[in-house]
């Protein structure tokens, strides 16, 4: 079909030649998605099926790579060097493993973490009828030329309104005229200027707030993506299919993020879709390229020397923690980076588009294009390096995937402190991920900004988080090593600090005059949000790794991240259903509650005690990886993005 408009012999051949590599590779993926599928639920017939350890398409026998250079630049994607598939890692693929985290960074910094959802609440209340549908928006053009010398202006009887920055509000007779049309949801008020108008946007027979639509779409977004979580695990660490996963999820999530551009309000309900599906897939490609950790580290010139060196293995694994820290450590500083320049190149567009709407679209679609050019190197420069092939009796990639989640709840349950962290930990993960999560939707919609721009405002919020993160973890971490704090004294100060937060923000009911009503105390907020927020993540990490019984790190930290994505659906459900039937503040209380119980029960454990149980339980039940023995720190790494890291430079 695609060839045949193209009736010039000359202009065919061309055509043919452009779109055949494309045209080839688009069926060969289809094939591989059906063998995956196929290996993934139908299971394989044996351990040493060679589909397991061999990329699931093969090139024409009649076709020469070199003879196209797309052609070559896939194969030299997906090529695995059968002689030597592990070779000793170089500079080039390690910066290739950062360069990935430069670019999908700004998916959850700029993206899922800022505009997408701003994008789908204000896409819901534009289709909503706000503000052009406002009962209170006034059409008496002589009244208005004669208040304001405009046209636009709309009746606030509860004063509402008023800006210092515009001519704001006058009285005139008994009723009280604003100039322009509604910037907040609150100024949408009947016909006689007294009471808001419910806004609602219907999915099927069930009429949904705006708000509500935006975390409906986020907790089921995050749903989906634990799921994979869980369901993927073995194909990261076992078979060839590590890396053809890794480039096509990763593509496909970047181009979902630019296709955002063609969301308007008569469409609403496809961000949500998008969100859906970007999510996820930018899940499953960061769960296959934190599987390369443990494989890259292995491959370190500095832990290859030691093989022939005599070194014991108390050795080795100092050494083996310190590279893997390191690495892991630039790959954080290198996505931080990537998500902070970024965020500034959207600032420009906050500035060049009057529309909120058009600047998040553009915004969220930098985000993707950033996100789909810089990972490019990424995909040329790390080699494939194959796992091996699953368990002698294992069929099915995903049962072996969820036998081993269900294996380390069965370990975790026996060890009673370290399970009663992560119980602490799975509360705690869902305040301080909401407060993130509520701020911006609270920002857009509930915030009078006065003078400043509520579009810079936002920039502007969103540009501080990941900023103060670094400079609160370096201050911390300084702060740590000179009075010797230890990590629980940490956590606790920083979820009592976060506590701040939802208290100012719950003053609010009693007073009109501060308690999170204006664009300053947002920003302001943000500060102590900022320099908290990669703290606790940071030594929430470093105390679990100081209370796993050795020879269960791998397992521990993969559900330690497990319940981090499956705890995030929690708030976003429940603030869902706070914002559809009250006002978005009571969702403060929930914050507040998730953030201040665990701090005070945090403070019932003891480390000591957890570290001497933990040790215990390795003796009684001894354990080593099978792919990797004494070397677990590594494998632990690879489940995400360590924040333990940043101190370990």
């Amino acid at each position: 079909l695609t060839v045949a408009p193209c009736k010039h012999k000359a202009a065919r051949h061309t055509f043919e030649s452009v779109t055949h590599p494309l045209r080839y590779l688009a069926g060969n993926l289809l094939i591989g998605i059906e063998r995956i599928v196929h290996l993934s639920i139908m299971g394989v017939q044996k351990s040493s099926d060679k589909h397991v350890m061999e990329v699931p398409w093969t090139w024409p026998a009649n076709f020469n790579p070199a003879d196209n250079q797309g052609w070559g630049l896939w194969k030299r994607i997906f090529h695995i060097d059968r002689i030597n598939p592990h070779p000793v890692l170089d500079k080039r693929e390690l910066h290739a493993w950062y360069s990935y985290d430069f670019a999908n960074s700004v998916f959850f910094q700029v993206i899922i973490g800022g505009y997408l959802p701003l994008l789908l609440q204000t896409m819901a209340l534009r289709h909503a009828g706000f503000p052009d549908d406002c009962p209170n928006i006034q059409d008496n053009a002589t009244l208005g030329m004669l208040l304001f010398n405009s046209t636009s202006f709309f009746l606030d009887n509860e004063q509402t309104g008023k800006n210092p920055c515009t001519s704001g509000c006058v009285l005139y007779g008994n009723n009280s005229y604003c100039e322009g049309e509604p910037e907040l949801p609150a100024e949408c008020l009947n016909a006689d200027g007294y009471g808001e108008v419910k806004l609602t946007v219907a999915m099927g027979s069930y009429d949904m707030d705006p708000t509500e639509y935006a975390l409906m779409f986020m907790a089921f977004s995050v749903i989906v993506q634990t799921i994979s979580y869980i369901s993927l695990g073995a194909l990261g660490d076992h078979g060839a299919f590590r890396k053809i996963i890794f480039v096509y999820t990763s593509i496909v999530g970047a181009v979902l993020c630019v296709c955002c551009i063609i969301v308007t309000p008569d469409l609403w309900w496809l961000g949500g879709v998008f969100m859906i599906l970007a999510n996820l897939f930018f899940g499953i490609a960061a769960l296959m390229y934190n599987a390369w950790l443990p494989l890259l580290t292995e491959a370190h010139p500095q832990i290859l020397a030691l093989e022939g060196s005599g070194a014991s293995v108390a050795e080795k694994d100092v050494v083996l923690d310190k590279v893997a820290g390191t690495i892991s450590a630039y790959g954080f500083i290198w996505g931080y980076s990537g998500g902070l320049i970024c965020t500034i190149l959207t600032i420009p567009v906050a500035f060049a588009f009057s529309d909120e709407v058009d600047a998040y679209r553009v915004n969220i679609t930098i985000g993707g294009v950033w996100w789909f050019v810089f990972a490019w190197y990424s995909y040329i420069h790390l080699k494939p390096r194959p796992g091996p092939a699953l368990p002698e009796g294992t069929r099915s990639y995903v049962r072996y995937s969820w036998a081993q989640a269900y294996d380390t709840l069965l370990h975790l349950k026996k060890v009673q402190s370290t399970f009663k962290f992560m119980l602490l930990w799975l509360v705690y993960s869902d305040g301080f991920n909401m407060i993130g999560a509520v701020a911006v939707l609270y920002a857009n919609t509930e915030v009078d900004w006065g003078c400043i721009p509520k579009l810079i405002g936002i920039v502007a919020l969103l540009f501080m988080t990941p900023f103060l993160g670094i400079v609160g973890l370096v201050v911390v971490d300084k702060l740590a090593s000179k009075y010797k704090w230890q990590p629980k004294t940490i956590v606790i100060c920083s979820l009592l600090w976060l506590c701040i937060i939802p208290t100012y923000g719950l003053i609010g009911f009693g007073t009109d005059t501060w308690g999170l009503h204006y664009g300053y105390e947002v920003l302001a907020l943000g500060v102590v949000y900022g320099i908290s927020i990669g703290v606790v993540q940071s030594y929430s990490r470093t105390y679990l790794s100081n209370i796993i019984p050795p020879g269960y790190e791998s397992q521990m930290f993969s559900f330690f991240e497990i319940t981090d994505k499956g705890s995030s659906f929690m708030g976003p459900i429940i603030i869902s259903q706070i914002a559809a039937h009250h006002h978005i503040r009571y969702s403060l209380i929930y914050i507040l509650a998730m953030l201040f119980l665990p701090a005070i029960l945090f403070m019932l454990l003891d480390p000591e005690y957890a570290r001497k149980a933990a040790l215990q339980y390795a003796q009684d039940h001894p354990r080593t990886d099978p792919r990797h023995p004494q070397k677990f720190q590594a494998e632990s790494d690879a489940v995400g993005q360590t924040f333990t890291a940043i101190t370990a430079l």
